[in-house]
């Protein structure tokens, strides 16, 4: 279903602004259990294995894109928003509650139902949000979420740390984090409905929708996932040539081989059937290059931002709130460059491809060169040469996470411009979600390596804080180093992925079908209001088929008024309405 509808001036901007409302609240949470698992650890007793909450949740945000994304194009973005942040409120109320019903069990659940609904909402608010604009506009709007990401992970590192401040205990301490997620989840809901138009009316009945989602490619893509990111969580407590592990990485291998298979030959496509991801989109060299550059950078990502506030605040003894404050130099960089990076693409000449090749490639380099820094840090690393790599973190984050949508959408169809998105928006919480069970894994081996006998029982509290009361202060320098290494481990491991996305723009180039594609677009009715649509009176713009199928050529003014505008077109935008 085409659920193309351009807005403009003042709908357009309420429905940006509600929309990444929703984004920048989905990656609180993602940055915020960073700054509660310890005290969520100590409270419920879940020092060996809180490193759940954030894999569970990473697991499920894979699963919830493929599956949210997916089911927008059948019933619709703006109801499957309204899902999402009702799936979200539901998960955060959960968390907060097992303080109460004291599992760690029901605490890793609920992680996993608000992981599910983030990455539902990220994903649906891309797919949105582009559905509104025009390809001039897109570039400038993509900023606008990665200001939303860093609005988001701010307010979750900060708002984390000072709840985690009080009694672990109490009811007043971390669960209040997910009590003021649910608040704003309820306010971005508020938002959405009034602000973001409802979905074209579709053309066939619900039971002729349910017919055509792929049962199939949800459950061999959940079983080819799931099972493998246990094995390797939890590998080294079942034994690597257990029989548990084995058969867990077996029903993976089988579950991928199905899915492969199911997603390339489509042998479901005579009944109707389209697959939840298109496999079709892996013939064109760009996208595949470009999707393996998102599945590295959200290994690099979310080793980073769960990591580094976990070195500043264990190893280098900073305040909770001290280290929080900490990561703030990368949270802005990536928010400033986020906005301007699109800006200055669209002032250099190419194709959509060649643009991006260039800041990605830059981007990655820097961020490589980062991350491997980092990854030999030692305890006494200077604050200020820490500031510098989350600048060039930053910069490199900047660089590739939104300008790769706009990339991989002038490769496609019309058709397939929200498959592709989402895909690679599941691939980012993919990377994200293999790199926190490898680098998990790698943790612990570091740690065992560097600890005594004694201290073993100490490995598997990546996350949690240690009691050093009654160590003594050799046990805690043993302590320290093993956090040191454990920490380095998976930062190389984050340096490397990177490293790999820079080489990869080596082989990014178009090719004589793909660039048939680019700089292709449709022009459906434009929307003044979302009232309009509501009332069935929509301002339509009338377009000939010859138009529809014609690449679109650009005006000889449109780069004179893009530069006008500058990097502050939002804030213009505001002021003249």
């Amino acid at each position: 279903m085409d659920q193309t509808q351009l807005l403009s001036g003042r709908s357009l901007l309420l429905a940006v602004i509600a929309l990444n409302l929703a984004n920048a609240i989905a990656f609180a949470d993602i940055t915020s259990i960073s700054s509660v698992s310890a005290a969520a650890a100590k409270d419920l007793k879940a020092e060996a294995t809180i490193n759940w909450a954030t894999t569970s949740a990473l697991v499920a945000a894979t699963i919830g894109q493929c599956l949210f994304g997916y089911l927008s194009d059948i019933f619709g973005r703006r109801p499957m928003l309204y899902t999402a942040l009702v799936l979200y409120m539901v998960g955060c109320l959960g968390c907060g509650g097992s303080h109460f019903l004291g599992g760690a069990a029901f605490f890793y659940v609920c992680r996993a139902v608000t992981g599910c609904a983030v990455g539902s909402i990220s994903n649906l608010v891309n797919i949105a949000q582009n559905d509104f604009l025009t390809s001039e506009q897109r570039g400038r709007y993509q900023g606008v979420q990665g200001v939303s990401v860093a609005v988001g992970s701010l307010l979750g590192l900060l708002t984390g740390a000072a709840f985690s401040l009080r009694d672990p205990t109490s009811w007043t301490g971390w669960p209040l984090q997910y009590l003021l997620q649910v608040m704003l989840a309820a306010a971005a809901l508020v938002l959405i409905r009034s602000c973001v138009p409802p979905p074209p009316a579709r053309s066939s009945t619900g039971r002729t929708n349910l017919q055509t989602i792929d049962w199939a490619g949800m459950l061999f893509g959940t079983g080819a996932i799931v099972p493998a990111l246990i094995g390797a969580t939890e590998g080294n407590r079942f034994g690597w040539d257990s029989k548990k592990t084995i058969a867990l990485f077996v029903c993976s291998a089988v579950c991928s081989i199905l899915f492969f298979c199911f997603g390339f030959w489509e042998p479901l496509k005579q009944y109707g059937t389209r697959p939840i991801v298109p496999f079709r989109l892996f013939r064109r060299r760009a996208i595949t290059i470009i999707l393996l550059q998102c599945l590295c950078s959200g290994m690099a990502y979310y080793t980073f931002i769960v990591h580094m506030p976990q070195y500043l605040e264990t190893i280098r003894h900073q305040p909770k709130l001290t280290a929080a404050l900490l990561m703030t130099p990368y949270i802005a960089t990536h928010g400033i460059w986020s906005s301007a990076s699109p800006w200055l693409m669209e002032r250099v000449s190419g194709t959509a491809v060649q643009r991006y090749k260039v800041v990605a490639f830059v981007g990655f380099t820097l961020w490589s060169m980062a991350m491997l820094v980092l990854s030999n840090l030692y305890r006494a690393a200077p604050i200020a040469c820490l500031v510098a790599f989350e600048i060039m973190v930053g910069l490199g984050t900047g660089s590739v996470f939104q300008n790769s949508v706009n990339a991989i959408r002038s490769q496609v169809t019309a058709e397939d411009q929200a498959a592709a998105t989402s895909a690679r928006n599941v691939v980012r919480y993919l990377g994200g979600a293999i790199a926190t069970a490898i680098g998990t894994m790698l943790s612990k081996v570091q740690r065992a390596r560097v600890l005594p006998e004694h201290l073993l029982k100490y490995v598997d509290q990546t996350f949690a804080k240690v009691d050093t009361a009654k160590l003594s202060a050799e046990d805690i320098a043993f302590l320290d180093r093993a956090h040191l290494a454990g920490t380095n481990g998976v930062l190389l491991l984050g340096g490397v992925a990177v490293a790999v996305g820079a080489v990869s723009c080596f082989f990014l180039w178009e090719t004589a079908a793909s660039l048939a594609f680019d700089g292709i677009e449709t022009h459906p009715p434009r929307i003044d209001s979302a009232h309009d649509i509501e009332m069935g009176t929509p301002r339509s713009v009338s377009v000939s088929t010859e138009d529809r199928r014609a690449p679109k050529q650009a005006s000889p003014n449109a780069s004179v008024r893009t530069a006008s505008r500058g990097p502050f077109w939002l804030l213009d935008a505001v002021r003249r309405h």
